[in-house]
């Protein structure tokens, strides 16, 4: 048979429009469809009568409250509590998937041991097994008079859990009881040494942020809970979602936090009218401190300022005086949850420059409430001690909870820690994700919602309170309550275990409400029910316990911050801190020891939103949104301003070649004019494990030193085409 070539193209298009006009192939696509909607892997909806439960958050330290949807008694999604003294009903991306946290991807179904460095290199033991071995580890340590090799890294200090850990390493004859690198932590501290009080131990600071009428924030995160009428102001090197949302955004070169504080202290010392500067008790030209302060603020007059910051004379002098004509005025850091903390020179110059905005006035938005030491006294609390103080290569034994950390947990820090690779770093985490991603051997424990925890005071918050996030889901047979893990670990060591264990814990937290329903001016809020009840008159440590275990929380107002002054600090405490050229010239990493040369271009900066960033098992819902929505970009993605990636030949889309002093790696590049000429933004956050993905991420920390500088927010950087 012989075709032509018209009559090949008309068979062609009759079989097509054949095809397209018959019902088979829309038939098979809708069996396809219905087949794939009910296959052996689609979940079973849950059915039943639709009911409503209170409890709190405890995926972060904010203490959110929540409402659960349950069908069936099985929760299927969570909801902002209205009224909630800590959230008024707002509730973050992570708290809105609490009821997915106990099915996400990563959750191990018994003990787990690390075989590579990749999110699959896990293989599961039998957990007796593995508790076992950990038990005669320590037992080891112990017996060899090394308890000061064994370790607890508590994610979130503060809580009733806190005090097993405290128990559990006064059984093992000592150890160090470990708290994870903070922003407001540091801030609390350094205001503590400033005023001569012990801040962390007896009375912690806190903002009243629905007071303040204007903030001034120097961090890549807007503060929560303030006024909708308050000014706010952000001063961040790039543009992002809280810049846009300002009414101010500084667009600050990086790292030049602290010369943008000292320069607008120096407007307000030395350029206000004779008539309106504020005199400040406690410094005096002999106080070795005072002293070089005041020196170095003079130094800071406008012209160096907008030198160093980026940020022009009159723009700073207009800022100065919205801090300075409409108060109260704050000026925050790095706030809670932020992917790095600032500096000490930072906070330091920020606390000045509060003191100067009249902050502990009696009209002042700072107030002062109790910390966990004075609310819960009968408790011996150890002296936590920051990881970053701990010697390198001291550790052998390091037990870690799987908490979210409230900043980004640098993996190569920890194993900086530790003495070599025969040392054994253990998390006890429901996840393999998250901070499970620094240690050797993961013991499964239950998660938020399968168990009775507690949440105590954010940090720098304007109020004391206390809350306990009830389990609202059994937990799984292979899961173990986090106090009962401790008791079966001092077993296996042949420890005392006195004071330890799932019951141990409930007692402590019983104990912990019958303090809180003894002390006068505190209030409890009853979800789902107008007003408050002062505890002290109307209720007792029973019901007390029944409203907190049903969502409620207990909360008692802050004292404003009068009566404190600066005089107490002396030269050996803080004069350190001040690094006087880091601070004058704008640096680039803690101590300048990171100064940008030719082979170093460009300046990295880190950022990423505190809800991805700090390294926590995300709910599988945030896996489709993030992904497809680029609200928040992924781990490892750099952007670029386009008229620097026009200069270095850079094309948007294709791998690129970040190399740092610290290390290099390979990651994507995409262009963003929000981004400032000449600086790099590299996202912290989500990593893709955290989202379910069994993908390998760049280890951001290193390359950016985070176990060398507590402070690696910026460092200098170099990009080449792949």
């Amino acid at each position: 048979m012989s075709m032509s070539r018209r009559s090949f193209l008309q068979f062609c298009g009759g079989a097509t429009a054949g095809a397209v006009l018959s019902p088979l192939p829309w038939k098979l696509l809708d069996d396809a469809a219905i087949w794939t909607q009910n296959w052996s892997w689609i979940p079973d909806t849950a059915h039943g009568p639709v009911s409503y439960s209170y409890t709190t958050c405890s995926q972060c330290s904010a203490g959110c409250g929540l409402r659960l949807r349950l069908v069936g008694g099985a929760p299927v999604s969570a909801w902002g509590t209205a009224g909630h003294p800590l959230n008024n009903g707002r509730l973050c991306p992570v708290g809105l998937g609490t009821a997915q946290g106990p099915h996400h991807p990563s959750r191990l179904r018994g003990a787990a041991i690390r075989t590579g460095q990749g999110p699959a290199d896990w293989r599961l033991v039998d957990t007796d097994h593995a508790i076992a071995q950990t038990g005669s580890r320590l037992a080891d340590l112990v017996a060899r008079g090394r308890s000061d090799a064994v370790a607890i890294l508590d994610m979130r200090p503060g809580r009733a859990l806190s005090t097993q850990y405290a128990r559990f390493l006064a059984a093992a004859g000592g150890g160090h009881y470990l708290i994870p690198p903070s922003g407001p932590r540091q801030a609390a501290s350094l205001f503590g040494r400033l005023t001569g009080t012990d801040a962390p131990a007896l009375q912690a600071p806190g903002w009243e942020t629905a007071r303040v009428r204007t903030i001034l924030c120097c961090g890549n995160t807007s503060p929560t809970g303030i006024s909708p009428e308050a000014l706010l102001i952000m001063a961040a090197p790039n543009g992002s979602r809280a810049t846009s949302q300002a009414h101010r955004w500084l667009p600050i070169r990086p790292g030049t936090e602290t010369a943008l504080v000292l320069g607008l202290t120096h407007i307000l010392r030395f350029e206000a009218p004779r008539g309106a500067r504020r005199e400040l008790p406690g410094e005096s030209d002999d106080h070795p401190f005072w002293a070089g302060f005041q020196a170095l603020v003079r130094t800071h007059d406008p012209a160096r300022t907008a030198a160093v910051t980026g940020i022009d004379v009159a723009e700073l002098r207009a800022t100065a005086a919205l801090l300075a004509g409409n108060g109260p005025a704050a000026v925050l850091g790095a706030a809670p949850g932020d992917c790095c903390p600032l500096g000490a020179e930072e906070e330091l110059a920020i606390w000045a420059l509060n003191r100067q905005l009249g902050c502990l006035d009696a009209g002042g938005a700072l107030t002062m409430h109790p910390a966990a030491p004075t609310l819960f006294a009968h408790e011996a609390a150890p002296a936590p001690l920051d990881l970053n103080q701990v010697p390198d290569g001291s550790l052998e034994l390091l037990l870690m909870d799987g908490l979210r950390p409230e900043t980004v947990l640098p993996v190569a820090l920890l194993a900086r820690k530790m003495r070599g690779p025969e040392s054994l770093v253990v998390a006890m985490s429901p996840f393999s994700a998250g901070p499970a991603r620094a240690a050797n051997l993961v013991l499964p424990t239950a998660a938020a919602g399968e168990w009775l925890d507690d949440v105590t005071t954010p940090p720098m918050a304007g109020a004391a309170s206390y809350a306990l996030a009830a389990a609202f889901v059994a937990a799984p047979p292979w899961a173990r309550h986090p106090a009962q893990l401790l008791a079966d670990l001092a077993e296996a060591a042949g420890l005392p275990g006195g004071g330890l264990g799932r019951t141990a814990h409930e007692e402590t937290i019983k104990r912990r409400v019958q303090a809180l329903a003894a002390r006068s001016g505190g209030c409890v809020f009853r979800p789902g029910e107008e007003g408050s009840t002062a505890v002290a008159t109307e209720l007792g440590s029973e019901r007390l316990l029944d409203i907190l275990r049903r969502g409620g929380c207990w909360t008692e107002a802050g004292r404003p911050a009068t009566g404190l002054d600066f005089a107490a600090v002396t030269s050996t405490d803080l004069s350190g801190h001040l690094d006087l050229a880091g601070a004058a010239g704008g640096r680039l990493a803690p101590h300048g020891k990171d100064a940008p040369d030719e082979g170093y271009p460009l300046a990295l900066v880190v950022e990423g939103q505190p809800v991805a960033a700090a390294g926590c098992a995300l709910p599988p819902v945030l896996n489709k949104l993030y992904r497809e929505s680029n609200l928040i970009r992924s781990a490892g993605t750099l952007s670029l301003n386009p008229a620097t990636a026009r200069r270095l030949g850079l094309r948007s889309g294709r791998p690129v070649h970040l190399q740092t002093p610290h290390g290099s790696a390979r990651m994507n590049l995409v262009l963003d004019e929000a981004v400032q000429p000449g600086v790099v933004s590299l996202a912290a956050g989500p990593c893709p494990e955290d989202l379910g993905d069994l993908v390998f991420a760049p280890a951001i920390t290193t390359i950016c030193g985070a176990d060398r500088h507590p402070v690696w927010r910026v460092c200098p950087a170099a990009l080449r085409e792949v």
